[in-house]
């Protein structure tokens, strides 16, 4: 399978850059409560950055888009998630309790992020060539490096400095479908938005099927 160098560097940034805060967070809020999102929170914090640097390094090759140095940390700092993140630490570490209206305003917002995670993909369903999809080989093998390869690989290297929840959570983060923000994201850099709403579309039905089976047999104590 012959790639030009954008669409390798848009297949590489995708497989890598996991779904973690449309579906990962829910998920493992479900699976762990809310001791799991701590760890969820780290993971998110490093593929945050991962997007904004590598990805973003990886995306401007052969462009004009290539960011300075000091630009590609203001973006991996200075955005809504590292820094709503951030906040969420500070509290935990600090054990700050906040007024309950303010408390249960937050629980209302994080409680939509399923729902917000549906809607959107119910626009990518609509969108999307379902007969073009699905002859698309390059497609599928996507989806089986990014959801059954990468949480294998997850599993093999974290388990030399992780166990139990924070490992579990790792892997089925790992085994999340691509990032729902991608297809916004690469068009920024002149690549192929379509290119990745098909790779998230097809990884996010899919991943209905290989999430069971990674909690299954990836995430057994």
């Amino acid at each position: 399978m012959k790639k030009t160098l954008s669409s390798a560097t848009l297949f590489a940034c995708c497989g890598a850059y996991s779904n973690i805060i449309f579906m990962g967070q829910p998920l493992i809020k479900a699976l762990y409560g809310e001791k799991g999102l701590i760890f969820c929170v780290a993971v998110m914090f490093v593929s945050t950055l991962y997007l904004f640097t590598i990805c973003s390094i990886l995306l401007s090759l052969g462009t004009d888009k290539m960011k300075d140095s000091a630009k590609v940390l203001k973006d991996s700092f200075l955005n809504l998630v590292f820094i709503s993140g951030t906040i969420g630490f500070i509290c935990f570490a600090k054990s700050i309790v906040l007024p309950k209206i303010i408390s249960d305003a937050l629980q209302f917002s994080a409680n939509t992020t399923v729902c917000l995670s549906m809607i959107y993909i119910g626009f990518l369903l609509a969108e999307a060539n379902l007969k073009e999809i699905m002859k698309d080989k390059e497609v599928y093998i996507f989806c089986i490096l990014s959801l059954i390869i990468t949480p294998i690989i997850a599993k093999a290297f974290g388990g030399l400095f992780l166990d139990g929840m924070p490992l579990a959570v790792l892997v089925i983060l790992m085994g999340t479908p691509a990032g729902a923000l991608l297809p916004s994201f690469v068009e920024s850099y002149g690549k192929s938005a379509r290119r990745a709403s098909q790779y998230v579309f097809m990884s996010t039905i899919l991943s209905l099927i290989t999430l069971p089976l990674v909690a299954e047999f990836l995430c057994r104590s």
